[in-house]
Protein backbone atom coordinates (compact mmCIF):
# COMPACT_ATOMS: atom_id res chain seq x y z
CA UNK A 1 0.00 0.00 0.00
CA UNK A 2 3.10 2.66 1.15
CA UNK A 3 4.48 1.71 -2.33
CA UNK A 4 1.48 2.78 -4.21
CA UNK A 5 0.84 5.65 -2.35
CA UNK A 6 3.82 7.11 -3.00
CA UNK A 7 4.27 5.98 -6.78
CA UNK A 8 0.61 7.60 -7.18
CA UNK A 9 2.50 10.77 -5.53
CA UNK A 10 5.01 10.80 -7.57
CA UNK A 11 3.33 10.57 -11.05
CA UNK A 12 1.00 13.72 -9.63
CA UNK A 13 4.25 15.54 -7.99
CA UNK A 14 8.10 14.29 -9.22
CA UNK A 15 9.72 16.25 -6.43
CA UNK A 16 6.84 16.00 -4.04
CA UNK A 17 8.59 15.01 -0.25
CA UNK A 18 7.28 12.57 1.76
CA UNK A 19 7.05 13.81 5.57
CA UNK A 20 7.27 10.46 7.71
CA UNK A 21 8.06 9.76 11.76
CA UNK A 22 11.65 9.14 11.57
CA UNK A 23 12.51 5.16 11.61
CA UNK A 24 9.27 4.34 10.09
CA UNK A 25 8.64 1.95 7.21
CA UNK A 26 7.41 4.83 5.18
CA UNK A 27 10.92 6.37 4.98
CA UNK A 28 12.06 2.89 3.58
CA UNK A 29 9.51 2.74 1.19
CA UNK A 30 9.69 5.95 -0.32
CA UNK A 31 13.41 6.32 -0.33
CA UNK A 32 13.18 2.65 -2.11
CA UNK A 33 11.01 4.12 -5.24
CA UNK A 34 13.61 7.50 -4.95
CA UNK A 35 11.33 9.97 -3.51
CA UNK A 36 12.38 12.85 -1.07
CA UNK A 37 12.04 12.24 2.34
CA UNK A 38 11.72 14.31 5.28
CA UNK A 39 12.21 12.42 8.37
CA UNK A 40 10.24 13.66 10.90
CA UNK A 41 10.72 13.83 15.12
CA UNK A 42 7.96 15.26 17.92
CA UNK A 43 8.79 17.64 19.99
CA UNK A 44 5.74 17.07 22.44
CA UNK A 45 5.31 13.36 22.01
CA UNK A 46 6.96 10.70 24.82
CA UNK A 47 8.70 7.63 22.46
CA UNK A 48 8.51 3.99 23.26
CA UNK A 49 12.36 2.11 23.29
CA UNK A 50 12.04 1.22 19.49
CA UNK A 51 11.47 5.20 18.57
CA UNK A 52 7.79 4.79 17.87
CA UNK A 53 4.96 7.19 19.82
CA UNK A 54 3.54 6.22 22.69
CA UNK A 55 -0.07 5.91 22.36
CA UNK A 56 -2.28 8.92 22.95
CA UNK A 57 -4.36 7.01 25.10
CA UNK A 58 -1.68 6.59 27.52
CA UNK A 59 -1.27 9.36 29.81
CA UNK A 60 2.14 11.17 29.40
CA UNK A 61 1.95 10.60 26.22
CA UNK A 62 1.73 14.25 24.97
CA UNK A 63 4.32 16.31 26.83
CA UNK A 64 2.71 19.89 28.19
CA UNK A 65 6.16 21.22 29.83
CA UNK A 66 7.98 23.58 27.81
CA UNK A 67 11.41 23.37 29.16
CA UNK A 68 10.89 19.59 28.92
CA UNK A 69 10.19 19.75 24.89
CA UNK A 70 12.85 22.59 24.80
CA UNK A 71 15.64 20.05 25.92
CA UNK A 72 14.39 17.38 24.14
CA UNK A 73 14.48 18.59 20.98
CA UNK A 74 17.72 20.36 21.55
CA UNK A 75 18.96 16.83 22.07
CA UNK A 76 17.34 14.83 19.39
CA UNK A 77 18.65 18.02 17.25
CA UNK A 78 22.13 18.09 18.67
CA UNK A 79 22.99 14.65 19.31
CA UNK A 80 20.56 12.62 17.77
CA UNK A 81 19.03 10.95 20.60
CA UNK A 82 15.96 11.47 22.84
CA UNK A 83 14.72 9.84 26.15
CA UNK A 84 12.27 7.05 25.81
CA UNK A 85 9.20 6.66 28.51
CA UNK A 86 11.23 4.08 29.86
CA UNK A 87 14.54 5.97 30.54
CA UNK A 88 16.71 4.78 28.05
CA UNK A 89 18.35 6.79 25.18
CA UNK A 90 16.76 6.13 21.74
CA UNK A 91 18.87 7.39 18.29
CA UNK A 92 16.86 9.57 16.44
CA UNK A 93 17.45 11.09 12.19
CA UNK A 94 15.54 14.00 11.43
CA UNK A 95 15.05 16.94 9.06
CA UNK A 96 11.98 17.91 10.56
CA UNK A 97 10.38 18.83 14.05
CA UNK A 98 6.85 18.88 14.85
CA UNK A 99 5.02 20.67 17.24
CA UNK A 100 1.20 19.69 17.80
CA UNK A 101 -0.97 23.20 17.58
CA UNK A 102 -3.36 21.47 19.77
CA UNK A 103 -1.39 21.02 22.95
CA UNK A 104 -1.67 23.45 24.66
CA UNK A 105 0.56 26.30 24.96
CA UNK A 106 2.02 25.48 21.48
CA UNK A 107 2.52 28.52 20.64
CA UNK A 108 4.35 29.82 23.64
CA UNK A 109 6.33 26.55 22.65
CA UNK A 110 7.18 27.40 19.45
CA UNK A 111 8.64 30.47 20.42
CA UNK A 112 10.73 28.80 23.09
CA UNK A 113 12.42 25.96 20.53
CA UNK A 114 13.14 28.83 17.81
CA UNK A 115 14.64 31.24 20.54
CA UNK A 116 16.79 27.64 21.44
CA UNK A 117 17.86 27.07 18.44
CA UNK A 118 18.56 30.68 17.54
CA UNK A 119 21.17 30.87 21.18
CA UNK A 120 22.45 27.47 20.18
CA UNK A 121 23.44 28.56 16.75
CA UNK A 122 20.90 25.64 15.08
CA UNK A 123 19.70 27.33 12.31
CA UNK A 124 15.99 26.80 10.43
CA UNK A 125 15.53 26.34 6.89
CA UNK A 126 13.12 25.08 4.57
CA UNK A 127 12.71 21.34 4.23
CA UNK A 128 13.13 21.40 0.68
CA UNK A 129 16.62 22.88 1.19
CA UNK A 130 17.63 19.43 3.10
CA UNK A 131 16.39 16.68 1.05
Amino acid sequence: LGEAICSAVMEVQEDAILLALSGSQWVDTAKGLGMRVGREIFADRAVNDDGTLVSRRISGSVIHDTEEVVDRSLRMVTEGKVISVNGNLVEVEAESICLHGDTPGAVDMAKSLRSSFEREGIEIIPLANLV
